[in-house]
């Protein structure tokens, strides 16, 4: 991406100084190549966010390592900052005791079994990662 921006911004310069207008549709044409490539990336990040956002409510507070290879850096502390202001909000909702959104969780569409974690589940939940 930053090759393609670099080359329009070359060409904007050249048709800015030389007018040359041949170049307007190429510039218009990595334009927006630059813009498609930006929505799917976005889209790319988003569906990684939903995802990791799901595994605490599938794994609880702590991931197995399994899981934990897979994500970046900036993915584990996006989670860990996720868990705890889910841990902060629930314990604002119960007074002293706290609130467990956990035995509620499936009446907003989220797995709360505790099952064993086989490798076969690994397996499948690291494919869709």
């Amino acid at each position: 991406m930053k090759a393609l921006y670099e080359q329009n911004q070359s060409d904007v310069n050249e048709a800015k100084s030389s007018g040359r207008g041949d170049l307007i549709p190429t510039i218009k044409f990595r334009h927006c190549s630059l813009l498609r490539n930006r929505r799917c990336a976005v889209a790319y990040l988003y569906d990684r966010l939903l995802r990791i956002r799901a595994l605490r409510w599938e794994y609880g507070s702590v991931l197995p390592s399994a899981l934990r290879f897979h994500m970046s850096a900036e993915e584990m502390d996006w989670f860990n900052r996720y868990k705890k202001s889910l841990a902060t909000y629930m314990r604002s909702l119960g007074g002293d005791e706290g609130f467990s959104c956990s035995s509620c969780s499936h009446h907003i569409g989220y797995e709360t079994s505790k099952k064993p974690i086989y490798r076969s589940a690994v397996s499948k939940r690291l494919r869709r990662i």
